[in-house]
């Protein structure tokens, strides 16, 4: 690999559903590149419809986003929670907490995994 290669930045997505105590801790990750994924698919529809995935845990959804290079690592890591609309879909926000845009992809696919 040539030192421009391993210098070469770019960003990754991936979805993540964060199980929370009630104190907001997080005690649980699942980590996948697609919401229809079947084994984690189970885990979105608590989170789609509210209820709690172990008892006193309660699952949230957010899109990660990584962004660094082979030689440097990880740079830095945003996150996008998905939140309630007032129609009561689950839609993501136009921006990660750090400020990037969160690209069309992932809220259409988003929208998508609650029509089923």
């Amino acid at each position: 690999m040539t030192d421009d290669a391993m210098f070469k930045k770019s960003v990754h997505f991936e979805w993540v559903i964060e199980h929370v105590d009630i104190y907001d801790d997080i005690q649980e990750h699942d980590f996948n590149n697609n919401l229809s994924d079947a084994l984690f698919r189970a885990t979105l529809d608590a989170v789609l419809s509210g209820k709690e995935y172990h008892e006193g845990l309660t699952p949230r959804l957010a899109l990660i986003r990584d962004y660094g290079s082979e030689a440097e690592g990880l740079i830095n890591r945003a996150y996008a929670y998905a939140y309630k609309s007032d129609n009561g879909a689950f839609v993501m926000p136009a921006e990660t907490d750090l400020g990037h845009k969160v690209p069309e992809r992932f809220k259409t696919q988003l929208l998508r995994a609650q029509e089923r």
